[in-house]
């Protein structure tokens, strides 16, 4: 008897057990929706900022190694890195794969007018705006250290722990970019008022 209490109440158990998890189930797919991206290897969206290391070619394929600082609507500001020098160059003049890289980047850093190719003072705002850039460097190399470490962990707690921290650091990155647009539209209205 006991023994027939014992299975009816199994059953019954068993029975609920199912028909809750029927219920649940859209709601673990849900769920558990995210570690499926997880296990595929997605990783974080990329977030172009500069500084940044590129290989550009120009329209003759002469190819350059540049560390891309700054661009606008017509020309981008860039480091040579075998010699460390700075130069403007125009974005028409690449060929097309290095003008769509170069215009990827934001439109930030670079004034519009013809007087800044000119002018080689820094002010102020613009060497703090240079500081904010190179903080973006390092976070962006920051980044790519943990995109290269969630690709090799095969801990799901651990990979959305660095994806977390992957979008901590690209929301700062966002953060300063538009700072950077901020006192850049901040200077060119000071500029267009004297």
């Amino acid at each position: 008897m006991s023994l027939l209490r014992n299975l009816i109440a199994l059953s019954l158990f068993i029975g609920i057990l199912s028909i809750v998890g029927f219920i649940l189930k859209d709601d673990i797919k849900e769920i558990t929706e995210p570690f499926s991206l997880i296990k595929e290897n997605i990783s974080a969206p990329q977030v172009r900022s500069f500084p940044s290391d590129e290989t550009f070619s120009n329209k003759d394929g002469t190819e350059l190694q540049i560390r891309l600082t700054a661009r606008n609507h017509e020309f981008i500001q860039f480091i040579r890195i075998s010699d460390e020098k700075t130069f403007i160059f125009p974005i028409e003049d690449l060929d097309p794969a290095s003008q769509a890289i170069a215009l990827s980047y934001p439109n930030i850093g670079l004034k519009d007018s013809a007087d800044y190719l000119s002018d080689k003072t820094l002010s102020l705002e613009q060497v703090h705006i240079e500081s904010l850039r190179e903080q973006i460097g390092k976070w962006n190399d920051q980044v790519e250290k943990l995109q290269a470490k969630l690709e090799l962990t095969e801990s799901q707690s651990a990979q959305r722990s660095l994806l977390r921290d992957i979008k901590l650091i690209q929301t700062k990155i966002a953060g300063l970019e538009s700072d950077i647009i901020e006192r850049n539209s901040l200077a060119l209205s000071d500029e267009s008022e004297m």
